[in-house]
């Protein structure tokens, strides 16, 4: 259902380039990074260390 939705945004977030030519990039671009974070937000990822944590805790002990 929301790939639907964002079927039909898409084309209307490309005309606000009338207005200036990196609003569409910026919306394309914060809209992942913003939902990248909220994956960090899962139950799934809440509590566990990441690849990044493991490897500095590696060179800090």
């Amino acid at each position: 259902m929301l790939a639907r939705v964002a079927g039909i945004l898409a084309p209307l977030i490309r005309l606000l380039s009338a207005y200036h030519y990196t609003i569409p990039m910026l919306i394309y671009g914060i809209i992942p990074i913003v939902a990248g974070g909220l994956c960090l937000l899962l139950p799934e990822t809440l509590t566990k260390l990441h690849s990044l944590q493991k490897k500095n805790l590696k060179n800090f002990s």
